[in-house]
């Protein structure tokens, strides 16, 4: 009987695995002694299905990784996994994690609801090489860019075993961890582009709004020896205008939006009498929270029911003009 019960649970779990929205994740490793590594999972997605666990895949063979946290940022779970495997013998093996569903609409990925997110690690296990841990970097997951206004991130990672590293940039994986048939990269080098020393993703400049896809793959050198490899998946908000905090925009001057940073309440104020002005609040992923109708020079909006994190506020009256403001909640 709980053969079947451990079957059921299986198919129930197969199928509920991409019936939720991933937006990015990482997959890194420390060694333990002898064979055994130790293997940390982060996935950045919405707060539906969390799983308890999540599924490594080692040639023929699977092991592990059990929930360790998750928290709730802006709506977004941050969710962490380890677990250990012992490879047994030397050799040279490539990890695989498929963690379900992307979040939909991606610019650059067809279809990208429908395709799993995946990365993998691959590893050298070698008594002659010696301890070896992956590289590690802090930064999150997701970022912001604005349309027509250069962006550049540091994607950098440390390793604390003075291994040299190189950064590439590579077609993210769908099922199985082969690159999804028609992804595009956001942008075509030299727009788009990763330094492959320092580690320094530039795109200049975004065009479109929207979301996009980005992965890296960070090489780790040892006397000259490429000895492994980990993947760090990236999701890329290309936010709605470019009136963000941009200095040339002489449309600034006409609205204010304060406290910024804020707590329960924010204050709009205009230079002049708006009549049917929409306002409206999304989060750092581009989703409509909130939508109002403004009249008159000034109204104050409750936003008690936010939670700590980055917002973007667009107001577009009905002269047509938009005036987008980037604002965060305490």
């Amino acid at each position: 009987m709980k053969k079947y019960i451990l079957l059921l649970f299986v198919i129930i779990y197969s199928i509920n695995l991409f019936a939720n929205s991933n937006y990015s994740a990482s997959l890194t490793y420390k060694h333990i002694q002898g064979t055994t590594y130790e293997f940390n999972l982060v996935i950045y997605k919405d707060t539906l299905n969390i799983y308890p666990y999540q599924f490594l895949k080692i040639g023929n063979n699977t092991d592990t990784l059990i929930k360790q946290s998750q928290i709730v940022n802006n709506g977004i779970a941050i969710v962490k996994y380890k677990g250990t495997h012992d490879f047994h013998i030397d050799g040279s093996y490539t990890i695989l994690v498929s963690i379900g569903n992307r979040e939909g609409g991606v610019n650059n990925i067809p279809n990208s609801n429908n395709r799993a997110l995946t990365i993998q690690t691959h590893i050298i296990v070698n008594s002659f090489i010696g301890s070896n841990n992956s590289a590690i970097d802090s930064i999150p997951l997701i970022d912001t860019a604005i349309v027509n206004q250069a962006f550049s991130i540091n994607l950098s990672s440390n390793d604390i075993d003075g291994d040299s590293l190189s950064y590439k940039l590579k077609p993210c994986r769908g099922s199985s961890g082969y690159p999804i048939n028609g992804y595009t990269y956001p942008a075509q080098p030299p727009i788009f582009s990763l330094d492959s020393i320092s580690g320094i993703l530039t795109w200049n400049t975004p065009q479109y709004q929207g979301n996009y896809s980005v992965l890296i793959q960070i090489e780790e050198w040892r006397s000259g020896i490429l000895i492994s490899y980990t993947e760090r998946e990236h999701f890329i908000v290309v936010d709605l205008g470019s009136s963000i905090d941009n200095p040339n925009d002489k449309s600034i001057g006409k609205v204010d939006i304060f406290p910024n940073p804020f707590n329960s309440t924010l204050n709009i104020e205009f230079t002049e009498i708006v009549n049917n002005a929409d306002l409206y609040i999304f989060d750092m992923v581009g989703r409509q929270l909130f939508h109002t109708v403004i009249n008159g020079k000034q109204t104050n909006i409750s936003t008690m029911e936010l939670n700590k994190g980055v917002y973007f506020v667009k107001i577009q009256t009905s002269d047509g003009s938009v005036f987008i403001r980037k604002v965060v909640k305490n």
